[in-house]
């Protein structure tokens, strides 16, 4: 038996969702194991870990949020291999606490941490973070391991922050109403979602008052004892002629369609070009929850793209209506514009057409975002930077201008 099952099992009873503690537990592996192991792409040069980021989202007040949180963080606190952040604090401290050498556990358990990895923990997302406009654009910059290979700096008004190689694992919890007033535009559209499992329930698995005693309860020190005896494995993960061609065939069917401009996908957060890497750190976390050995079996890989492939819709859905920008008036006017130009204009002539109403750092932002939503391609020219509307964008932007106004989508470009 897994031990994700055995996880699933001994908390059958409590209220909320099965599928709240299956990703959950999937965090706490990813955790324990930090960037001790890896999947290598093509050389070892580039290696995708299995550090992972899970959100629970909860859309009404009854589906217990936050016990799947609030249980994972005893047990992986009881397990003792890594270090947990939890409460409430500012990223500046979490900073802090990763490049700092610190000691875990009591007694003869004692284990002295110096790697700058850590579980960053919150059964209310909005109520742990100090809000901070860059809290979540540091965490997006520290999910992705594989680049931080060296020195992480980042610069914070309160110094210079330096870590070694940073892994972080995230598992939090929020509602509907926490998330729009926490998270900024982008958040949701500048990469943080796109790397986060955003896993949503309407309602909790069963009702249970709990008030009679059960059998079937967590065995902390059981499921601990198991992420501390994974935590211990290093290497790299093998897989066999047959997955790897599994894997390459889904990937060919998944993105192709979209790369050839067969079919689109509508996902302004980033997740659909992130689901590839997202299957491969879950199929890894499933193969560690079986056992020690670093292999990643056929029903690892089924299983994993079985559970990833949804998110592209899933973070669609949680994003509607949530984190409305507030460049929404200059995005618009950046847009109208690379219209006008047919779709093609330097960053300089930009800041010379609107200033006093877009500085460097806003349109920096705007760009960003639009490129990340694939509404434009940044291209560097020389010193400059180039913005180049792709043309099937232009004309569902000019036939929805049309539409609004009620004429067709022709439109005579010109020039300034």
């Amino acid at each position: 038996m897994s031990w994700i099952k055995t996880f699933l099992d001994q908390t059958e009873l409590y209220e909320a969702p099965r599928h709240y503690y299956f990703w959950s537990a999937l965090a706490a592996l990813s955790a324990s194991v930090k960037d001790h192991v890896w999947i290598a792409r093509s050389s070892k040069e580039y290696k995708t870990y299995p550090n992972i980021y899970v959100l629970l989202l909860a859309k009404t007040g009854i589906t217990r949020k936050s016990h799947p949180v609030s249980l994972i963080e005893r047990i992986v606190q009881e397990a003792n291999c890594t270090r947990v952040m939890s409460g409430r604090g500012s990223i500046e401290k979490i900073l802090d606490d990763l490049g700092s050498a610190t000691t875990i556990g009591s007694g003869n358990g004692k284990v002295l941490i110096k790697d700058s990895a850590g579980f960053i923990v919150s059964g209310e997302l909005s109520a742990s973070i100090i809000n901070n406009s860059q809290a979540l654009t540091i965490l997006t910059n520290l999910y992705d391991r594989n680049y931080n290979e060296g020195s992480w700096i980042v610069n914070l008004k309160s110094g210079v922050k330096k870590l070694n190689k940073p892994t972080v694992t995230f598992l939090a919890a929020t509602n509907d109403e926490h998330m729009k007033s926490f998270f900024e535009a982008k958040d949701m559209y500048g990469g943080f979602l796109g790397r986060t499992f955003v896993v949503s329930a309407d309602a909790p698995k069963r009702l249970n008052a709990l008030l009679r005693p059960s059998s079937i309860v967590p065995n902390i020190k059981e499921l601990a004892g198991y992420l501390t005896a994974i935590s211990k494995i290093t290497g790299e993960f093998s897989l066999d002629e047959e997955v790897i061609s599994t894997y390459e065939n889904w990937y060919q069917n998944f993105y192709g369609p979209v790369q050839r401009g067969d079919s689109e996908v509508h996902d302004k957060t980033g997740t659909f070009s992130r689901i590839g890497d997202h299957t491969l750190k879950v199929a890894m976390l499933l193969a560690l929850s079986e056992g020690t050995e670093l292999v990643i079996k056929m029903e690892h890989m089924i299983e994993a793209i079985s559970l990833c492939e949804p998110f592209v819709e899933i973070s669609a859905r949680a994003v509607r209506g949530i984190g409305k920008s507030t460049l929404a008036n200059q995005t618009a006017m950046i847009m109208e514009y690379l219209e006008i130009k047919d779709g093609h204009a330097t960053r300089i002539s930009i800041l010379q057409r609107f200033q006093g109403d877009i500085d460097h750092n806003d349109l920096t932002t705007i760009s960003l975002t639009l490129e990340e939503a694939g509404f434009i391609a940044i291209e560097k020219h020389g010193s400059g930077h180039v913005y180049q509307v792709p043309k099937k964008v232009l004309e569902k932007y000019r036939a929805f201008k049309a539409a609004k106004k009620g004429g067709d989508a022709s439109h005579n470009s010109s020039k300034e």
